[in-house]
């Protein structure tokens, strides 16, 4: 086995190396890149008091798979925390810390559509869940675990059996764009493992290796750094998910920030024109992600994180409960009941 990774390990280090040099020659050259108001690539993120409230939000799912069926268990959570001249001076939670779960199923999907699913029923409790969060505590950020607009794949094809769930979440992410702004609220989505290359993209010509946005970010930044603020796509009223969202599509911006040295850049969306600037929104993050080194995310995404787990144990609980209700109609896979193994 190790006589078999030598290979594959000296290949990582030689394409770390060709981005490490590219990264150097783009910090080098100084250029800007293109779709981008700012005119440095690269921008100290700045000091922030930590003087204002941040709300964040997270779900939890567990997921399985009946004969003929899928079901899905939830949970979402929503933690706000009020900061003051430095320090945390309290901390609520919507509805509650450890709320109770949420249970739904479809009969009849497909694989890619089971997944699909998943994907719309976790996120259509984490919106409703911040837009409660948001009308009771109006806080000055409003952070998501993840992007603040539907990825590509979340749409559902034509005729899908789950358009309507789509259509649903899209009316709940623009209620929560205008929730935003009318209350003054910054929101910001909050991606930690990003395999995005938008960034990439608007570097053009400056760069010569083919890799996501967080490697070359990991490469280009040093700790407390950003990269400029670009667009979320080249054309917003091209693109599927942004079109459908009408004039919310083109506010959507991004950059990378290096809270630390010894973890990889994240990757922050944020709607502009809402109420703060990427600047701020950059030291904002920076001083909320300042708690430990090797894992630098905000605090309060961590905390609802954690609120927002679920035990494993839910979803046998729920699947023994559906077979005596159903007097044993919902039938557990084959697989799942072999005698061996």
């Amino acid at each position: 086995m190790l006589e078999a990774l030598g290979p594959l390990a000296e290949r990582i280090r030689e394409s770390r190396e060709r981005v490490a040099e590219n990264a150097a020659a783009i910090r080098a050259a100084g250029r800007g890149p293109r779709d981008s108001d700012e005119a440095s690539l690269i921008l100290r993120a700045g000091d922030a008091e930590t003087d204002f409230s941040v709300c964040a939000v997270d779900g939890g799912l567990l997921a399985d798979r009946l004969v003929g069926s899928d079901i899905v268990v939830r949970r979402s959570v929503a933690v706000n925390l009020m900061y003051g001249h430095g320090k945390l001076a309290s901390t609520h939670y919507h509805p509650k810390k450890f709320p109770g779960t949420e249970v739904d199923f479809r009969t009849g999907l497909d694989e890619h559509e089971a997944l699909l699913f998943r994907s719309l029923f976790r996120l259509r409790g984490e919106i409703s869940c911040a837009i409660g969060a948001l009308e009771r505590f109006r806080p000055d950020y409003l952070l998501l675990d993840g992007s603040v607009v539907l990825l590509g794949s979340d749409r559902p094809g034509e005729g899908s059996p789950l358009s309507a769930d789509y259509v649903e979440l899209l009316r709940l992410y623009k209620s929560l764009y205008g929730k935003c702004e009318g209350l003054g609220c910054q929101l910001v989505g909050v991606i930690k493992d990003s395999r995005g290359k938008r960034l990439a993209e608007t570097l053009g010509d400056q760069l010569i290796v083919d890799v996501p946005d967080a490697v070359l970010a990991d490469a280009l930044l040093q700790e407390g750094e950003r990269t400029a603020a670009i667009s979320y796509s080249t054309d917003a009223s091209r693109h599927q998910v942004l079109r459908s969202l009408g004039e919310w599509g083109g506010k959507v911006k991004l950059f990378y920030i290096k809270p630390s040295a010894s973890d990889i850049p994240l990757r922050i969306e944020f709607m502009q024109s809402q109420k703060k600037n990427a600047g701020e929104i950059a030291a904002a993050i920076l001083a909320l992600s300042s708690i430990s080194k090797a894992f630098a995310y905000p605090a309060a995404l961590i905390e609802a994180d954690m609120c927002a787990a679920l035990d494993p144990l839910e979803m046998d609980k729920v699947k023994r409960s559906l077979f005596v209700l159903t007097g044993g109609a919902s039938k557990p896979l084959r697989r799942a009941q072999r005698p061996f193994r």
